[in-house]
């Protein structure tokens, strides 16, 4: 258990809109010889090229062994190349202003980077040296290991992580859905770098990837620098297998009672249907939306129930499609959420208007357009299913949302939930179990407008500090560009020669410093961008610790 007091400082919000520019003129797939397929959305007249590779593995393939291996790939295809050392790559991107990062999901791992037109070369030189020429030096091994098991660590003491981990056994049952991305400490721990090495020569091949080109490229100039890097000389030996996302449908509950974790239903249900998956998917999408769009059907039902509105999104994997449900009740009304199933089967006979169709399928394409205006912003919201559907996401996908009218909601909605197919899990507590275990922060705010938000955990004996500087980031437009970044060198390098490093250490406190400047990673009172200090200590030690760092950075 730990005690958290967050300190924010919130700054001027600046927002700003994507400059105008030529519409995208044309999508290209085109399949290199030896290598993977090329996905080009090419934007005439865009500054800024985003590269993303994504390869066919994820981890859905991962045998109970090496749970937890796809994301500890990930790890290290940062951590030195043939060609390029870490130290040269992250050089490279502070040098460059380059945005390089990744992520894995159950059946695929992308890669991406978005940099300036002129150093697209350079960018996919990059990628296929951390893809395909990793070196796995055994003292990167060891202390990736170490980051990745901290990691989970982390996770496992976050209450809301620590549900959803508990809720996926049941929701993709029979699959290799079920397991966390991240792993277990006891497979990770026992993971061998000869483990990745095979695993990597394995799934790691061009053919089982696809290279995603967004921006001011051209489809000839992309595909011929991807062919440039991104090739098999030999025929790659053994068989890739496909990802293990076969989904085995239960049509019933997994009831958890007292788990400690905050009561709720959570439901995946397959999008049925005589039609083609991609026409499923774009049905899907727009019935998402409608459901999710505040006025859900069975709201006055619901309500009778006790039971809140669900928020409701589209799941889409390689080889299904499905609507995913989360519920959440007033207190002590728990023991009604096991009826939701039986009541969903009304939605069979529900028809919304053709206005409110419509205007859900142009705000989910208004949408897209203007998210893709930001390419990174775009792979990180729509890459894994651009991985899954290759260049038909650009063409067919989307072309079958334009299409999706009121007559193929009704006939989605009647096939799906007429015999619904679906996995749930319900999570009941006893009315007696403290509330208590579920803390919300307390807001305040200073006369000099700081706001501070704590959170307090009876039991710990560690507590941390974080200092967020809202819209401090390297986007705004003004001679204060990059400022945060600058500050946080500045006074790290300070510390380090004032000895506060040491002070620090002798306390058993730790500081770090990050940047946030592109995306939110974090969702600290919803604050979309910043710069951020943290502190964590015992707390004998913390509040002296608190005093030092906050003299030196004032």
């Amino acid at each position: 258990m730990r005690s958290y007091l967050f300190a924010i400082i919130f700054l001027p919000a600046i927002i700003i809109l994507p400059s105008q520019r030529e519409c995208s003129a044309e999508t290209v797939t085109r399949k290199i010889e030896g290598g993977p397929r090329v996905v080009v959305d090419y934007h005439p007249g865009s500054p800024a090229v985003c590269i993303a590779v994504s390869v066919g593995a994820g981890s859905a393939v991962e045998t109970p062994r090496t749970r937890g291996i796809t994301h500890f790939i990930e790890h290290m295809a940062f951590n030195g190349s043939e060609r390029f050392s870490r130290e040269q790559i992250s050089d490279w991107v502070d040098r460059e202003g380059v945005f390089l990062n990744a992520f894995t999901r159950a059946e695929n791992t992308v890669f991406f980077l978005l940099v300036r037109n002129e150093l697209a070369g350079e960018g996919i030189e990059v990628l296929s040296e951390m893809l395909l020429h990793s070196v796995f030096a055994p003292s990167e091994v060891e202390k990736e290991k170490d980051i990745i098991m901290e990691e989970i660590r982390e996770t496992m003491d976050n209450p809301r992580h620590a549900r959803g981990r508990l809720v996926q056994r049941y929701l993709y049952r029979g699959s290799g859905l079920a397991s966390p991305v991240l792993g277990y400490p006891e497979t990770v721990g026992n993971i061998s770098r000869e483990e990745l090495i095979e695993y990597y020569g394995k799934y790691y091949t061009p053919s089982n990837m696809t290279v995603f080109v967004m921006g001011g490229l051209s489809s000839r100039k992309a595909c011929g620098m991807v062919g440039d890097f991104f090739y098999s000389p030999v025929k790659a030996s053994g068989e890739v297998f496909a990802p293990g996302g076969k989904v085995r449908w239960s049509n019933r509950l997994a009831v958890r009672d007292n788990t400690g974790y905050a009561p709720g239903l959570d439901l995946l249900i397959k999008i049925s249907g005589g039609r083609s998956l991609v026409e499923r998917m774009a049905a899907g999408t727009v019935i998402s939306s409608l459901l999710s769009s505040g006025s859900f059907p069975l709201a006055g039902r619901l309500n009778e129930a006790g039971v809140n509105p669900p928020e409701v999104s589209i799941d889409i994997q390689d080889n299904f499609c499905a609507l995913r449900m989360s519920f959440t009740c007033s207190e002590g009304s728990s023991g009604r959420l096991k009826d939701i199933p039986e009541m969903l089967r009304e939605l069979s006979s529900w028809e919304p208007g053709s206005g409110r169709v419509q205007s859900a399928v142009t705000a989910h394409l208004s949408s897209d357009m203007f998210d893709r205006e930001k390419y990174h912003y775009y792979i990180m919201l729509h890459g894994e299913l651009m991985a899954s559907l290759g260049g038909s996401y650009f063409t067919e996908y989307l072309g079958e949302i334009e299409k999706v009218d009121r007559g193929s909601v009704r006939d989605i909605l009647r096939e799906s939930f007429s015999e619904m197919e679906f996995n749930g899990c319900l999570l009941r507590r006893d009315e007696k179990i403290d509330s208590g275990n579920y803390p919300s922060p307390q807001i305040e705010v200073l006369d000099n407008g700081t706001r501070i938000a704590s959170i307090r955990r009876e039991g710990s004996g560690l507590a941390a500090l974080n200092i967020l500087l809202d819209g401090g980031n390297c986007a705004v437009d003004s001679g204060e560009a990059g400022m945060p970044i600058l500050l946080h060198r500045v006074l790290e390098v300070a510390a380090a020669g004032d000895g506060l490093d040491e002070t620090f250490r002798g306390m058993g406190a730790r500081v770090s410093w990050g940047d946030n400047p592109y995306i939110p990673m974090d969702d600290y009172l919803l604050n979309p961008s910043f710069s951020f200090i943290r502190l964590e200590a015992p707390l004998p030690s913390f509040e002296e610790a608190a005093e030092l760092l906050i003299g030196h950075i004032t």
